[in-house]
């Protein structure tokens, strides 16, 4: 099952671990970032950021959301789908783009008009979705292919 992150905040806490030991240099104890504060940010009812949650009896098991910005160098470019995790032990079989679907699904609903995220390493998974391919982008010393789709 698939809701909106606003309906399932019980589900923040087992995200946010998820965040922890997926992206330890950005969410863990040294990082910049705080996985708690931008899946609560993402909780929230307005227009933007929103976020959608993956479920298989009532534990969390995924998420995805949009946001504003991600990538500096391509500031430009509003609104990206971000944050795209799904627990190891549900990886292949479809959570994630269903979550990727659900999360298109709500920014059409939202009246959004185009979505881009970018990938290290899922551009695949983003094709097979609908997604389109505009370029590639270095951030921080990675190599991203940069996507977008029109819900």
């Amino acid at each position: 099952m698939i809701a909106l992150l606003s309906e399932r905040p019980d589900a923040i806490p087992a995200l946010a671990a998820g965040y922890r030991a997926e992206w330890g240099d950005w969410y863990g104890p040294q990082g910049p970032g705080v996985a708690e504060a931008d899946l609560w940010e993402r909780a929230g009812v307005g227009p933007m950021p929103f976020g959608v949650v993956a479920l298989e009896n009532g534990l969390a098991i995924g998420t995805a959301a949009a946001t504003a910005a991600s990538i500096a160098s391509r500031a430009h470019l509003s609104p990206w789908l971000t944050g795209l995790w799904v627990a190891p032990e549900y990886r292949g079989h479809g959570v994630a783009g269903r979550l990727i679907d659900a999360l298109v699904a709500e920014a059409a609903r939202r009246g959004i008009g185009v979505l881009f995220t970018a990938t290290e390493n899922g551009r695949a998974l983003f094709v097979r979705q609908g997604w389109r391919f505009i370029e590639n982008a270095n951030e921080d010393g990675h190599r991203l292919a940069v996507l977008a789709v029109e819900p």
